[in-house]
């Protein structure tokens, strides 16, 4: 295997669709100089493929490092993993953390909008992918399926 290791995003990343995709840098490290990068995308369970692996923009690869960059439809929480597209057979582990492409949305203020996308207890209603900053850190994660 000529790649051999995934940067981390994040945890729980979120990225503001433009359409309904994002186009994403990836971007690792490689024991063997890569011709090309493919990318997988996985749900958050790190094993149900969600787009198999599809060629990226190679950006650079220097130093023993690579990036590129894909379009990534909406949805998430995603995970990925990286091959080189002149070694096929290999890739590297599945990223750690998660990651989503959607709409971004900031609320500041009034003490009303504390329950606008649901409690610990209780989720939101829409179909939403949601987090919510309660000072010490984000929390209220849901994922809805629609229809």
């Amino acid at each position: 295997m000529s790649l051999s290791g995934l940067t981390e995003f994040a945890a729980d990343r979120i990225w503001q669709r433009v359409g309904t995709a994002r186009n994403i840098q990836f971007s690792g490290t490689y024991a063997v100089l890569p011709t090309g990068i493919a990318i997988r995308l996985l749900a958050a369970d790190g094993v149900t493929v969600v787009q198999n692996w599809t060629a990226a923009t190679l950006d650079s690869a220097s130093a023993g490092n690579w990036a590129a960059t894909l379009s990534i439809p909406q949805g998430g929480w995603y995970r990925w993993q990286a091959r080189p597209t002149n070694d096929t057979p290999g890739a590297t582990a599945v990223s750690a953390r998660s990651f989503a492409v959607g709409v971004l949305v900031l609320l500041i203020g009034q003490s009303n909008m504390r329950t606008m996308w649901g409690t610990r207890s209780a989720p939101p209603a829409a179909d939403a992918l949601t987090r919510r900053w309660a000072g010490a850190g984000w929390w209220a994660t849901a994922l809805l399926r629609q229809g």
